[in-house]
């Protein structure tokens, strides 16, 4: 179906968008910069570590000079190493730009660190927060809380919340399902790409999707690639 020439053409483009994926992932900067409007100043400068986050935007607001710094962190939940890289990353913001005040989700009152106190040996105590926050009961913003001089508050209206965890648990109660039928939908696009594509196009495809779902690592497409390229 296809030339030497244009398997290699195909080989190379796909290696292209293989790298350029894989270094947007490895890269946040690179996979997200800062996007600015003209209307907003650029004066201010917002410094993360790059082990901890990333800064997808800011804004100031035009003309002023007195308002609120706000800082909105988006991540994962019921994760160590995401509610680590939170703690640190309050605990930095609280150190260089004076945060003293959280407003967290999942709560609807203010919080209280002193719940966190076990026991009074303060090193023992710490181990014990560390072994909950290991195991995914604790949040960034409880992991950070004790020991510092900040205060967090609850932002949720109990009704609501209730409401939308009950959603939440009856979509992902659904999960089987759907994924069944999303692998029959797979099964039925692989038959019709089976009477369109020869044989060496559904392997480029196959590698392409696989990648995108994190079935196949960086060296197995440079290894799977090597051929077509070269041919």
């Amino acid at each position: 179906m296809f030339t030497h020439l244009s398997k290699k053409v195909i080989a190379v483009f796909l290696l292209f968008s293989f790298l350029g994926s894989e270094t947007a992932r490895a890269n946040p900067e690179f996979a997200s910069p800062l996007r600015f409007s003209p209307e907003k100043p650029q004066a201010f400068h917002l410094d993360i570590p790059s082990g901890l986050g990333k800064v997808e935007e800011f804004y100031l607001p035009h003309g002023e000079k007195d308002f609120p710094f706000v800082v909105h962190i988006q991540a994962i939940h019921a994760h160590y190493e995401t509610a680590r890289k939170i703690r640190e990353m309050i605990r930095h913001l609280e150190k260089n730009y004076g945060v003293n005040q959280i407003l967290a989700e999942g709560a609807s009152e203010k919080l209280h660190p002193e719940y966190l106190n076990f026991v009074s040996d303060s090193e023992l105590n710490q181990k014990i927060i560390n072994a909950l926050a290991e195991k995914g009961e604790l949040t960034g913003v409880d992991y950070a809380l004790p020991n510092s001089g900040l205060e967090a508050w609850g932002i949720e209206e109990p009704g609501l919340y209730r409401r939308a965890l009950g959603i939440f648990k009856k979509v992902t109660g659904g999960r089987e399902r759907a994924e069944a039928l999303l692998n029959e939908k797979r099964l039925a696009l692989d038959r019709e790409a089976s009477r369109f594509f020869d044989k060496d196009l559904r392997e480029l495809v196959s590698c392409w999707l696989k990648f995108n779902a994190a079935q196949k690592g960086m060296l197995e497409v440079f290894s799977f690639l090597r051929g077509p390229a070269k041919a």
